[in-house]
């Protein structure tokens, strides 16, 4: 007898309604495989109109060659993903390693982070390409993702801190390198040849996309990592209310236009993936956002929460934002310098509320370049990642499994049909699930009616019991996970796993 049957029996005794029959044939992959996601009605839909939910980790390798692989990102990497049910992964590539000289492009560190990308499929992982930059460039600054020959600042005399202090040029004597970089790029002057940096930027994102396109396991792109107005940063800033009223003038003169340029330019290349966008870096502590989404019918808002003092209001932005777009909101970092586990607690449960799909940072932080003391930022960036490093065995102080047990949590991976709400709560171990028969785009879902919840074995040690309408459980060989198969007489789905 399986231990799912166990688990019946038991809720039968209890007197809860479950289903009547058991289904005892396997799910094979051919039901919860890697497939194409879209955007409806700002949610992630497979290939079968099904709703997705993406839990994850960043990964990217700062310095150079600029390969996970290169750091450790490997098959044992991967099944660590798998085995505590993180189904996406935020990889890094960096302008300076795609494009080192003007024109001319390293198809080799290309294929190298496709063959990451295909070992990521696999083991039924989503990758998200980010086009990264901390800081703009590492000439003069600090910093890290435009090449050396698009840093057009002249070195400037003054304090040169490491990143995030290098981006505040202007303030007790920091220079202005990084900042006159990032205006030289956003007002789209000339580089080299006399051509403009942004077509530059926007031809290196055609070869990228061109390159990857018939690559699977793709679900989109990323335009630029936390995009920094620059020298205009003052105009922002507040010395009472700090950076509460946003940054208008730069969200709409310059980011909104640039991200319309960077949408036409990829999709001159990919029609078919999600293009996301940020907003600007500042939204992350809590910030609102001007910015304009671009038109486009599968368009992804990407945001990060660094909120220490008020989370929920960065939540609420995005969640303002997306109701005025078009776009799936989707937390791409949160976490890092967290030391507090209840805190993180609070993040993934807000998480849960808005069904809100995210990638935490990080599984391992590099320190790739130079990094500046800076409030609540633990001064090791290792100490940022849940791996501090990957080239050891996952294994004792390596892992920070006090993290770790709070992001691998019960979640549900694939609902066939639109979720009206589910929770997990940490304290009381208890996962509730709703959802309709039909999905976001209200339509029955009848050619893959089935659903995958991950549930962690270390969270129920002694089992757990279920209580399940709607639909009937379908046993699998994997105890990680729980599948559920719509009936067809049902028209909404309620479930409810709870410890024994």
């Amino acid at each position: 007898m399986t231990r799912i049957c166990q688990f019946f029996i038991l809720i039968v005794t209890t007197g809860f309604l479950f289903l009547s029959q058991t289904s005892t044939a396997q799910v094979d992959d051919a039901h919860f495989g890697i497939s194409s996601l879209h955007n409806q009605n700002a949610a992630f839909l497979d290939e079968y109109n099904r709703t997705v939910i993406l839990h994850g980790l960043n990964e990217m390798n700062k310095r150079a060659p600029y390969r996970p692989d290169a750091i450790g990102f490997d098959l044992k990497s991967m099944q660590f993903f798998n085995t505590y049910g993180f189904n996406a992964v935020r990889l890094g590539v960096f302008w300076a390693a795609i494009e080192p000289i003007p024109g001319v492009y390293n198809f080799s560190y290309l294929d190298k982070i496709k063959h990451t990308i295909e070992l990521l499929k696999d083991y039924g992982i989503y990758t998200l390409i980010d086009f990264h930059q901390d800081g703009y460039s590492s000439k003069y600054n600090n910093g890290l993702g435009a090449p050396v020959w698009a840093a057009l600042s002249p070195t400037e005399e003054g304090v040169k801190p490491g990143f995030p202090v290098n981006l505040f040029g202007g303030q007790d004597g920091i220079s202005l390198v990084t900042d006159r970089n990032y205006e030289f790029f956003w007002t789209n002057q000339s580089g080299p040849g006399g051509r403009d940096l942004q077509n530059y930027y926007f031809d290196m994102v055609k070869v990228v996309s061109r390159f990857f396109l018939h690559t699977s396991g793709i679900m989109g792109y990323e335009i630029m990592n936390e995009p920094f107005p620059g020298v205009t940063w003052s105009t922002c800033y507040d010395e009472k209310t700090k950076f509460s009223a946003g940054c208008p003038q730069f969200d709409i003169n310059f980011l909104s236009p640039f991200y319309s340029s960077f949408v036409s330019a990829i999709r001159s290349v990919d029609k078919d993936r999600i293009v996301f966008y940020e907003p600007n870096v500042f939204f992350d502590s809590g910030s609102p956002t001007f910015v304009m989404a671009p038109k486009d019918n599968n368009i992804g808002f990407s945001f990060h929460n660094y909120d220490n003092d008020d989370p929920k209001q960065v939540f609420d932005y995005a969640r303002q934002h997306v109701a005025a777009t078009t776009s799936v909101p989707f937390m791409t970092e949160f976490g890092a310098a967290l030391a507090d586990t209840s805190q993180l607690t609070e993040l993934v449960e807000m998480a849960d509320q808005d069904q809100l799909s995210w990638l935490e940072w990080a599984y391992t932080n590099n320190p790739g370049f130079k990094f500046a003391h800076f409030p609540k930022i633990p001064d090791d960036q290792r100490d940022q990642g849940i791996v501090y490093d990957a080239t050891l065995p996952l294994e004792g102080n390596n892992v920070k499994w006090d993290r770790l047990r709070v992001l691998s949590r019960v979640y549900p991976q694939v609902v066939a049909g639109k979720i009206r709400e589910y929770q997990f709560v940490f304290t009381s171990k208890v996962f509730t699930l709703r959802y309709d028969i039909k999905n976001a785009a209200g339509q029955s879902i009848s050619s893959n009616p089935y659903s995958k919840i991950f549930i962690p074995r270390f969270i129920y040690p002694l089992g757990y019991k279920i209580k399940v309408e709607g639909a009937r459980v379908v046993e699998t060989p994997d105890k990680n996970v729980l599948i559920l198969k719509n009936k067809t007489e049902s028209n909404a789905v309620s479930l409810i796993i709870f410890p024994v």
